[in-house]
């Protein structure tokens, strides 16, 4: 371009010089006046081509100096006093200077100081910048260089995201409880901007879900996005319920877990009991997949902690009141004898009211031969006697009552993704440290929430930010997140129950049989919580899958450097993705909220587009 230019000019001189010496009359006179205008014309018209290039250029150097800004972790002023900040600013500020000095080069080679400001404010990153450029023909006109300007903005919180936080709330973070839910808000904090509830309830740009966790995961029966068609409930039709797993705590094939909840008594109340939301893993891949809930062993069956048997021996959940309820609930019939039960719930046809509860004893031998004994051979058919259930009343649940059908499930509900971060921060404050450990069970909930599939779909609006629908996987618009947190290696508690082999969860006894229904695979208690790591993994690579592509972060917090932490730890860092952001050892409740407000930074500052 600058050759070509070079020879049109000489190429006009030319012809001027040779216009002057022409002196066939007025002609020359003429022409020569209007040669100037002609010439600077043309002049102007190349210059201005050159001006447009390196306009263009001097934007897209000035364009890729502020993503460097907004990608250095210095960007983010969080927590900094405002003298801080100045420096931070001016520090950045001569950083972006040798960053254009480096990486712009005008197309004359010649090297005019380059001058900048930089404004950081919790939404946007912003560079102004000018630059003086030589002018060629114009400076015939006394235009000696024209100044380029040059502003680049990045916003932040504008591509948006869908975040869930998977929290372990098992019985070992009962001391460390505040600890994780002040890092649970610090999270929320950074990615609304370093501010609190009051100063930023809701964004558009961002929708969060919570998965608390133990041995168990409890959904919200009250949420908006909640079907009971998910539920193995054993409607009238069929009683026993559809999943086989459903069925497994009874010897009458006509009950189920779900059903059996309403059979018992609420103390307090002296109404049937409800189900709690509390839910079992699906058996084989179900166990591990967001597969949507459409019948037979796709439902997700019930909680339904057992009763023990009040006989000697390893037990860790007694619960039925060994007293006939004041008020005894008549069930109504079907033509076979089994209860009658609407919208899987059983009928009562009316109370026998008993003023004076009558004491009794060997309840759970209700239908049993008499001569049944306390031995080893009567714990299983005491446990799984269906008809000590009828009737019988059960001390309601509570934070500090542990022993009931809920045992070992956590005892604060999923938050389903939404835009109200008030939902979100009330649920943060709700959990509460109770139970064993299944990472693998948590994070299965945390990809089902974060799913675009059944069983959650739907997000919940806030304000003026109407309700919409999960984003798919791999959408060109919303990113998926999960936070992925646990004190702990998975532990199924094993010993707690003398007849099951362990205490109950998700994945329910390990004594199972037949194999077909053990959600371990085995018998073996060797094999059960290897199978539980061995879920975790799975379920790691089907998130981190090209075809979902979701970004995971995990720590360990709390965890020790041999045997069961170490094996933990490296199994959190393998789930995470891959880098140096994604995992932390924290080894402290300061190191845990450290990560956790680097998680928010760090999200705010993939959360960037160029706006012009």
């Amino acid at each position: 371009m600058k050759n070509y230019a070079k020879s049109i000019v000489s190429s006009t001189i030319r012809k001027l010089k040779s216009f002057h010496r022409n002196e066939a009359g007025n002609i020359a006179m003429l022409m020569g006046l209007s040669a100037l205008p002609l010439f600077m014309a043309a002049g102007a018209a190349i210059d201005m081509v050159r001006i447009t290039r390196e306009q263009a250029s001097f934007n897209a150097a000035v364009d890729s100096a502020v993503l460097a800004i907004a990608a250095d972790d210095r960007s983010s002023l969080a927590g900094q006093s405002p003298s801080q900040q100045a420096a931070s600013i001016a520090e950045l500020e001569a950083y972006a200077q040798k960053y254009l000095t480096e990486n712009y080069t005008p197309q004359t080679g010649e090297t005019n100081p380059i001058t900048l400001q930089l404004a950081i404010t919790g939404e946007a990153i912003d560079i102004t910048a000018q630059h003086d450029f030589p002018t060629t023909i114009m400076k015939l006109a006394g235009i000696q260089q024209v100044t380029l300007n040059s502003v680049s903005q990045v916003k932040k919180a504008m591509r948006p995201i869908e975040i869930v936080l998977v929290m372990d709330t098992t019985g070992s973070m009962s001391g460390a409880m505040p600890d994780a839910k002040e890092a649970a808000h610090d999270l929320l904090n950074a990615l609304y901007g370093d501010k609190t509830l009051a100063q930023a309830p809701d964004s558009e740009y961002i929708r969060v879900a919570l998965v608390p966790f133990s041995a168990a995961v409890r959904l919200d029966t009250e949420a908006t996005d909640f079907n009971l068609s998910w539920i193995d409930t054993g409607y009238v039709a069929d009683p026993g319920g559809e999943n086989p797993l459903s069925q497994l705590n009874f010897t009458s094939p006509d009950w189920n877990n779900y059903m059996a909840w309403g059979q018992m008594i609420n103390l307090n109340s002296n109404q049937p009991y409800q189900w709690n939301g509390c839910v079992e893993a699906r058996n084989s891949t179900l166990a591990i997949t967001d597969d949507p809930p459409t019948g037979g062993d796709t439902l997700f069956p019930a909680y339904f902690n057992p009763d023990n048997p009040s006989t000697s021996g390893t037990w860790d959940n007694k619960y039925i009141e060994s007293y006939v309820p004041a008020q005894i609930p008549v069930y109504e019939l079907n033509p076979d004898g089994s209860i009658k039960y609407r919208k899987g719930k059983p009928v009562v046809a009316y109370y026998i009211t008993d003023p004076a509860p009558t004491p009794i004893t060997g309840y759970e031998n209700s239908g049993l031969p008499a001569d049944i004994g306390t031995g080893s051979s009567s714990w299983g058919p005491r446990l799984k006697n269906q008809n000590k259930y009828i009737g019988y009343k059960i001390q309601p649940e509570t934070n500090s009552n542990t022993a009931g059908p809920w045992k070992n499930c956590t005892k604060s509900p999923v938050v389903p993704m939404t835009h109200d971060r008030a939902i979100v921060e009330a649920g943060i404050d709700a959990m509460i440290a109770s139970g064993n450990t299944n990472v693998a069970e948590g994070l299965a909930w945390g990809m089902r929430v974060i799913s675009p599939g059944e069983p959650f779909t739907k997000v919940g609006g806030s304000g003026s930010i109407a309700a919409t629908t999960v984003a798919p996987y791999n959408g060109p618009r919303w990113q998926k997140i999960v936070v992925l947190m646990t004190d702990g290696a998975n532990n199924v508690g094993e010993g707690g129950n003398s007849w099951g082999g362990n205490s109950y969860g998700a994945y329910a006894y390990g004594n199972t049989t037949p194999l077909a229904n053990n959600r371990f695979g085995s018998t073996s208690s060797s094999a059960w919580e290897p199978k539980l790591d061995t879920n975790l993994s799975a379920i790691c690579e089907t998130l981190k899958h090209p075809d979902r592509s979701v970004t995971i972060y995990a720590t360990g917090f709390n965890l020790g450097n041999t045997g069961e932490d170490l094996a933990i730890k490296n199994r959190l860092k393998a789930c995470a993705t891959t880098g140096p952001d994604y995992y932390a050892d924290s080894t402290n409740a300061t190191a845990l909220q450290a990560f956790f407000n680097h998680i928010g930074e760090d999200v705010r500052n993939k959360m960037v587009y160029v706006s012009k």
